[in-house]
């Protein structure tokens, strides 16, 4: 009974240890233009774990396998997966948005005569 106990014990530490080889806790800074960006989406790809950026730009994701993608995401810039590495500076590249028309809601109630002027100088910009 003993020695099944043991057995179990060393498959156990074996298996949690497994853990401390095969994944890594990943550390960086995200920027774009030089400046940092916080709120960027870091997260390992086809899998839940994932963080944010804090208000520095820096991030911390543990649990890391050694050979996942990290992709990171934010709004208004193009998504970028890279390999994972011990530590990762992401760079983001701003997505350049073409509109070909701009739609301007108003929820209250106004007189025609005072929408007028700001769709006046809608189709001037445009």
């Amino acid at each position: 009974m003993n020695q099944k106990l043991f057995k179990k014990l060393v498959l156990l530490i074996v298996i949690m240890s497994g853990n401390l080889f095969f994944a890594q806790t990943i550390k960086g800074v995200v920027t774009a233009n030089g400046t940092t960006l916080p709120g960027v989406s870091v997260f390992v790809e086809g899998s839940k774990n994932g963080t944010s950026t804090d208000a520095n730009g820096a991030f911390e994701l543990n649990n890391v396998a050694l050979k996942s993608t990290l992709v990171f995401s934010y709004v208004g810039y193009k998504n970028v997966a890279v390999k994972a590495s011990a530590t990762m500076n992401g760079v983001m590249v701003s997505e350049s948005l073409n509109f070909e028309e701009v739609v301007v809601i108003d929820t209250e109630h106004r007189k025609r005569k005072m929408l007028m002027a700001p769709l006046a100088l809608l189709k001037l910009l445009r």
